[in-house]
């Protein structure tokens, strides 16, 4: 937990110093964004479905002057989860269980832009995140089970990578993209043998200023 702290104390630091500054307003972007996440785990032991959920926040972005290359920092509010067909709790008899997860997501990517004649500008991008548990609600037999929040780390870390791409408008630019996520931290609390990492493909839309 202490690198996640320094790591999300640094992303912090870089949020603040890109954002936009009269001098350099040519250089820096900022706008909301949202979407949908479409996440499930890997490695569990039972076996798993996708979940639907959703993902909203801000970012800001540097562009450099000569490359075309950017740097984007983001604040997000982000669910993830899986559904489970069958899980055994203890000595109940095995039964259909969900699990969502809501965390405060702190990415760090590099953009790398295709610049090409027109209002439309491809894009690939990727870098880690850091996550913070904001809440978790856990279903078994279609009964919530309160005691769960325990069972499950506050923190999480990983990599997204995506592609997308800025369609310009009047006033404002258009984001779209779609992003992978590959979480590389185990889910649960050390106290368990289960290593479950969260999974995800996110769609989403954001607005430019």
């Amino acid at each position: 937990m202490q690198l996640l702290k320094i790591t999300a104390l640094v992303i912090a630091a870089l949020m603040i110093l890109l954002l936009p500054r009269q001098a350099d307003a040519q250089l820096l972007d900022y706008g909301f964004k949202a979407g949908v996440n479409i996440s499930s785990v890997t490695n569990s032991v039972y076996r798993t479905g996708s979940m639907t959920g959703s993902h909203f926040g801000m970012f800001a972005a540097y562009n450099f002057r000569i490359l075309p290359i950017s740097i984007q920092t983001e604040m997000l509010y982000s669910q993830l989860g899986t559904e489970y067909d069958e899980i055994v709790i203890g000595f109940q008899a095995p039964r259909p269980a969900s699990l969502r997860m809501n965390y405060i997501q702190l990415p760090l990517l590099v953009k790398a832009h295709l610049p090409i004649p027109g209002p439309v500008t491809p894009n690939i991008f990727g870098g880690p995140y850091v996550g913070f548990r904001s809440g978790i609600s856990f279903n078994f037999g279609g009964m919530d089970v309160p005691q769960a929040e325990e069972w499950y780390r506050d923190g999480d870390f990983g990599f997204v990578v995506g592609v997308g791409t800025r369609v310009g408008f009047f006033v404002v630019d258009l984001d779209l993209e779609v992003r992978l996520l590959f979480g590389m931290e185990n889910i649960f609390d050390r106290q368990f043998e289960y290593d479950e990492q969260h999974r995800a493909i996110s769609f989403s839309a954001g607005i430019v200023f």
